[in-house]
């Protein structure tokens, strides 16, 4: 049910005036397209055969309740609110199935939650829904000439899809004149491209597994992860602080040797053992390491507060569908434009539906609102040219459908 703070709006009652008096009916008909070897139902105003008549795409994600239809018909309802606007846009709304939504046996389906996250279907496939995303984009990119900008866009949950795809997402080989953005409308949470955050994270830690180190011995404090990937092993955390990388290098008894071109002026440095089986092995905090090194990784308590979904800590190793590194979900994070749309009475803490009150969410901010602020902030800090900017759409709380059709929403979604 909408937020009963957002009738409180002029703008958004007149808004809910004007749609009622239209009493729009849009063909929802429900469609399917290939992906992973199987299908995907989705709504759409326009087959993904293709056509000429378009100059945009709109990618809708619904969210938790995974009602794609309801998602299209508030995405439709927000391109009618002023004429002409939207009017060539190609609106499609993906519908990422749970079991509990009787997929067909051709279909691919996912877990409740890691539709939202990336993971991997469920139906055998094994095939990550940011995967769909991609093949989405490949579809437009080859089958609509004219449409020059896509919009990929999720509230709540599907926000969560969003931003996370944001930095994980490939972005396929799409034509160079297609200009990709994300509108992240009011998501529970974020994952945060740095290890900061504006709260506490204290009580956020989970009992870490001890690992062998392959230079000889054991350690119950650091571990190796494997030589030539950019991941540490599960239950273990990056090391990014030097004196911590210093210790380390002695504790395996390597020298911890730097050098200025290790660490350029700005990059993210890491703790990694260099020169594998040569005689110039040694540590360093670095940014640039090729096959034959491996990142020293922290094991005991290990942060759970920047792992994946949250953070970035343990990629690409706790998802499937990445194998970027660190530093390169860091610089699309920077780099991609990310429109945070939040709703302003999106701020509560009890009113449902309830935001993530768990400590690693918490440690991102009390409420939805605030997290969004303080991301916002996050990615800023990290690189001031961050193309990430917040539109606030003024007493709308949690409701995908007055966010999408406020006036903000609407220039977010077709106007840009």
């Amino acid at each position: 049910c909408p937020n009963s703070r957002a009738f409180d709006n002029p703008m958004m009652a007149v808004m809910r005036l004007v749609l009622l008096m239209a009493s729009a009916v849009y063909l929802c008909d429900a469609s399917r397209f290939s992906s992973g070897g199987k299908k995907v139902e989705y709504y759409r105003n326009h087959p993904l055969t293709g056509s000429t008549e378009h100059d945009r795409a709109l990618i809708v994600i619904h969210g938790y309740g995974r009602n794609a239809d309801d998602y299209y018909n508030s995405a439709r309802q927000a391109q009618d609110v002023f004429p002409g606007v939207g009017t060539n846009t190609l609106v499609l709304a993906p519908w990422f199935k749970s079991e509990d939504d009787n997929p067909l046996a051709d279909e691919l389906y996912w877990s409740t939650a890691g539709w939202s996250k990336g993971e991997d279907s469920l139906d055998g496939q094994e095939f990550s829904s940011f995967a769909v995303a991609d093949g989405l984009l490949e579809s437009i990119s080859s089958r609509f000439p004219n449409v020059t900008e896509v919009v990929i866009a999720g509230h709540g949950a599907g926000a969560q899809f969003v931003q996370r795809y944001a930095g994980i997402g490939v972005v396929p080989d799409i034509r160079c004149d297609i200009r990709v953005r994300y509108v992240v409308a009011n998501p529970g949470s974020y994952m945060f491209p740095t290890a900061e955050r504006p709260r506490s994270t204290s009580g956020c830690d989970n009992e870490g597994q001890g690992g062998s180190l392959f230079l000889g011995g054991s350690s119950d404090e650091y571990t190796m992860g494997e030589e030539g990937v950019d991941a540490c092993p599960s239950g273990t955390s990056i090391i990014t602080d030097p004196d911590k990388c210093s210790d380390a290098a002695t504790y395996v008894d390597v020298q911890y040797k730097s050098y200025e071109s290790d660490l350029e002026v700005g990059e993210t440095g890491l703790c990694v053992v260099k020169n594998i089986g040569k005689p110039s092995l040694r540590v360093t905090m670095t940014a640039k390491h090729g096959c034959s090194a491996a990142w020293l990784c922290e094991v005991g308590a290990v942060s759970t507060y920047d792992r994946y979904k949250y953070g970035i800590s343990d990629l690409p190793n706790a998802l499937n569908y990445t194998s970027l590194s660190i530093t390169k979900i860091q610089r699309n994070l920077v780099d991609r434009e990310v429109f945070l749309l939040l709703g302003t009475a999106d701020n509560s803490r009890v009113v449902s539906p309830a935001p993530d009150i768990s400590c690693e969410a918490d440690a991102q901010g009390l409420h939805r609102y605030e997290r969004g602020i303080n991301y916002r902030n996050d990615v800023k800090a990290l690189d001031c040219s961050a193309r990430t900017t917040v539109t606030k759409v003024p007493g709308v709380g949690h409701y995908h459908r007055d966010m999408f059709i406020s006036p903000q929403g609407i220039m977010a979604l077709f106007i840009g």
